[in-house]
């Protein structure tokens, strides 16, 4: 069997996005809690969606809220792991018995940063979650990705494409790769055909 990589649908705001996932083979949903981020969804919007999907995990992200409210959503909703941006201490979650993402903006850091913020937190999280907020340059971090899909869980939110998807897979070999929900074209309507080509691929990988 070829390596597995995870599939995650990303920052999903509407039922469509959730429905979606649970039936096209997506490993997990992802929620962002942030308010600050264009993709903030409410709590009780987000369990409203989750109520209506089932077999898929449900991961929770979270930007700088303070520990006491993440806290609180996570025991709102059945949460399966939650996605810290900021920095924290081995302690600040050590009431939620549920496994930690470390989110990490490539474009707000360098490759020394990454390795140094890589070592400080590999102990405490089961994955990292590398993505970019501005134009990536495969280049600059391409021999550091190879050596941290190797070592530590990878989840990959880095121009992903259905052109360089099997490439990503097979050269890297994360441990996810995360797609992003988007807005309903119209209630109850979404058109997921160059999502479903990316998914295709992925599935392809693993036969």
């Amino acid at each position: 069997m070829n390596h597995i990589t995870k599939i995650i649908i990303g920052n999903v705001t509407n039922l469509s996005d959730a429905r979606y996932a649970a039936a096209s083979g997506a490993d997990y949903i992802s929620f962002c809690f942030d308010t600050f981020s264009p993709n903030y969804i409410p709590p009780v919007k987000a369990k409203e969606m989750i109520d209506w999907v089932s077999g898929i995990k449900i991961i929770a992200s979270f930007g700088n809220q303070s520990k006491e409210e993440i806290e609180t959503i996570v025991s709102l909703i059945n949460i399966d792991e939650i996605e810290v941006e900021k920095e924290f201490l081995r302690d600040d979650f050590s009431e939620i018995d549920i496994p930690i993402i470390k989110k990490i903006n490539l474009h707000e850091t360098d490759v020394t940063k990454v390795k140094n913020l890589l070592e400080m937190y590999k102990e405490k999280v089961n994955a990292f979650h590398l993505y970019t907020s501005s134009t990536f340059d495969k280049s600059i971090y391409e021999n550091l990705l190879k050596e941290l899909c190797l070592s530590v869980n990878i989840i990959w939110e880095l121009d992903v494409n259905e052109n360089n998807i099997a490439s990503i897979i097979t050269d890297y070999k994360p441990y996810a790769i995360q797609l992003t929900g988007s807005d309903e074209e119209k209630t109850g309507y979404k058109d997921f055909e160059e999502m479903d080509k990316i998914v295709e691929k992925i599935l392809a990988e693993r036969v």
